[in-house]
C-alpha cells in the first residue's frame, strides 16, 4: 500500500495551483498552546507533521496515506431516535467524518481536516471570513512554510464545508461522494437541496472562500 514519495513542489496537491510565499492565520493567542507556539518557538505545525516527527512509524503513515485522525468513529450499538440537540451535535460531526472518510477511500494523500493548519493566501480573503463570520481580522498574522519535502498543501473552498452543516443539520445528504469528491478536488460551488418550512424544498449553494490545509511548519514571517 506503500505509495511513491513525491517531495513537496510549492504547488497544491489536489489542484497543482502555486501556494502563495506568505499564508494567513486566525491566531487565537488567548489560548495556552497556541501562544506558546506564536511566542516561543514562533511556528505552528499540522499534527501529522508533528506525529511523524516523534516516531519512524508514524511517518512512514504520514507518508503513505494510512495514517488515521479519526478521533471518534460511528457507534453501531447508539439508540435510532434523537432528541433535536443529539442530532444538531451529531451532524456537526458526521460533516468531519465524512469529509474524512471520503478522503481516507479516495486521496489518502491530502491533508485531514483533522491534521492540518488552517490557513489563507491574502488579507483580502481573511477580511471576507471576518465580514461573513465575525473571526477578528486583528488575529490574523502572516507565516512562510518552512522548507520541508514532506510538506503537502491542498486548496479547498471552506464554504464546502458551512453549506455542508447547514444541509447536515436540516436532512439526510443524498450523493455524499459527490458532496465530497467536489470538496477535496477543489470545486468552487456545491448545492443542497434540503426541507424548508411548511413542507417545501430549498436549495443551499455555497459561496467560494478558498482556504489552504496544510501538512508542514508555518513559521512566523512578521519576525
Amino acid at each position: 500500500m506503500t505509495s511513491p514519495f513525491i517531495a513537496f513542489d510549492g504547488r497544491t496537491i489536489n489542484t497543482g495551483v502555486k501556494v502563495p510565499e506568505v499564508l494567513y492565520v486566525f491566531v487565537n493567542r488567548f489560548h495556552p498552546v497556541t501562544w506558546h507556539n506564536i511566542e516561543i518557538t514562533g511556528q505552528f505545525s499540522s499534527a501529522a507533521i508533528s506525529g511523524a516527527t516523534m516516531e519512524p512509524k508514524y511517518l512512514e503513515q504520514y507518508l503513505n496515506g494510512t495514517a488515521d485522525y479519526t478521533p471518534f468513529l460511528p457507534n453501531q450499538q447508539a439508540f435510532p431516535a434523537l432528541s433535536m440537540f443529539g442530532a444538531g451535535v451529531v451532524s456537526q460531526y458526521a460533516v468531519e467524518y465524512d469529509a474524512e472518510s471520503y478522503r481516507r477511500r479516495h486521496c489518502r494523500l491530502y491533508p485531514s481536516r483533522f491534521s492540518a493548519v488552517y490557513a489563507f493566501g491574502d488579507m483580502e480573503t481573511c477580511a471576507t471570513v471576518s465580514a461573513r463570520y465575525h473571526w477578528p481580522l486583528s488575529s490574523v498574522m502572516p507565516f512562510r512554510l518552512q522548507e520541508l519535502p514532506i510538506t503537502r498543501i491542498a486548496r479547498v473552498n471552506m464554504e464546502h464545508i458551512s453549506v455542508a452543516r447547514d444541509a447536515y443539520r436540516l436532512s439526510t445528504v443524498g450523493d455524499q461522494d459527490a458532496v465530497w469528491q467536489a470538496y477535496w478536488s477543489g470545486a468552487e460551488v456545491v448545492t443542497h437541496n434540503v426541507p424548508a418550512a411548511g413542507g417545501a424544498r430549498q436549495d443551499l449553494t455555497s459561496g467560494v472562500i478558498w482556504e489552504y490545509l496544510v501538512d508542514g511548519i508555518l513559521v512566523r514571517a512578521d519576525r
